[in-house]
């Protein structure tokens, strides 16, 4: 490693892996007040700071909210034909 580049391996963590979107999954499935949740845009890293876990990696996957803005507000529902 030099000194104006990260080690891989710590780089790799500051990204999710396939599985953290589903251990989110889980925990809101597992939260009785999971109803409270519902029209809502949720990001898994937040929920991962909520629900207190980390990705199987062992990384901390950081909310990009501050950089991108907040998820677009729910519309309802959606009327076919």
């Amino acid at each position: 490693m030099t000194q104006d580049r990260p080690d891989a391996a710590d780089f790799l963590k500051m990204f999710e892996t396939p599985q953290f979107t589903g251990l989110a999954i889980k925990a809101v499935f597992e939260d009785p007040d999971r109803m409270e949740l519902t029209g809502q845009s949720l990001i898994a890293a937040e929920l991962a700071q909520k629900y207190g876990y980390r990705d199987i990696n062992g990384g901390q996957p950081v909310s990009h909210r501050s950089d991108w803005g907040e998820p677009r507000p729910f519309q309802g529902e959606i009327k076919v034909g």
